[in-house]
């Protein structure tokens, strides 16, 4: 079997001589995927008269099919399966048409052709159960790595925001100028963390999305974090919306934050009180 694979960052083709392929991160697959979001053993195709068998081997992100998750389903050549951000395309199997081989004839040897190897003829695969498998256009491939990415430079952004401004009011916040910071900070190192691929960078967003949620300045942006995360993630048809959606809360909460500063070094020339 060969397959296309499409990581976030480049594309890869790979093959096996086994009817039965098994995906994931450990080492011990046939075809190892070197992502965070895939499980150690996340699926497993077989051939099947039908086509091929493809089989969640209990993952945590799950197997997709033009977006709809699937325990196990019948797909076909050309067809495209996702897991995680990374996507896998069956591709057709190369046969050669006549194959040499020796053959004495007293002191001579002649090369003898055989006929040609006709590939077993599959019968047409029943309807999915779950989901009619389809190619996704190819601009839908890259689209899953679009909302962790603006999520990613949100917080990137904000983090720097809640550094520089609180630090540039210094006694006018008085101790609030040193605490906000450190929260800048873990906002820094979560987009970080998601433009790198870590699952750690998941539960510091989890933590500073509550706190965002129970300001005023930043509750948007916690809000549409946490329904990206509960919802949105790995879920390629609705990435393109949150993505739109994460981008205008992180302007708005970065231009929020500005504006304090802004204000409070107008109207607040005493520390505030705490």
């Amino acid at each position: 079997m060969r397959f296309e694979i499409r990581h976030p960052s480049h594309r890869e083709e790979v093959s096996s001589e086994s009817d039965f392929v098994v995906f994931g991160r450990d080492p011990s697959c046939d075809i190892v995927i070197k992502n965070p979001r895939c499980s150690r053993r996340h699926a497993s195709v077989r051939v099947v008269p039908e086509g091929y068998h493809l089989l969640d081997m209990g993952s945590s992100n799950g197997v997709y099919v033009l977006g709809q998750k699937i325990d196990d389903a019948i797909i076909r050549e050309g067809d495209v399966f996702s897991m995680g951000d990374v996507f896998v395309r069956i591709l057709p199997e190369d046969m050669p048409a006549t194959l040499a081989m020796p053959q004495s004839r007293g002191d001579a040897t002649v090369m003898q052709s055989r006929p040609p190897i006709e590939p077993a003829r599959r019968v047409p695969p029943p309807p999915l159960r779950r989901a009619e498998t389809r190619a996704p256009a190819p601009a839908s491939l890259s689209a899953s790595a679009l909302a962790p990415r603006v999520l990613a430079v949100s917080s990137l952004a904000t983090g720097i925001a809640l550094i520089v401004g609180p630090l540039s009011l210094g006694p006018q916040l008085g101790v609030l100028a040193y605490v906000v910071p450190v929260f800048g900070v873990f906002s820094t190192i979560a987009g970080l963390g998601l433009l790198g691929g870590f699952r750690w960078a998941r539960s510091i967003h989890y933590a500073l999305f509550t706190i965002w949620t129970l300001t005023c300045l930043l509750a948007p942006f916690g809000v549409i974090g946490f329904a990206y995360q509960l919802r949105g993630e790995d879920r390629p048809e609705t990435d393109s919306f949150f993505s739109v959606v994460i981008g205008i809360a992180g302007a708005l909460a970065v231009i929020a934050l500005i504006a304090a500063v802004f204000l409070a070094r107008i109207y607040v020339p005493a520390p505030l009180p705490l």
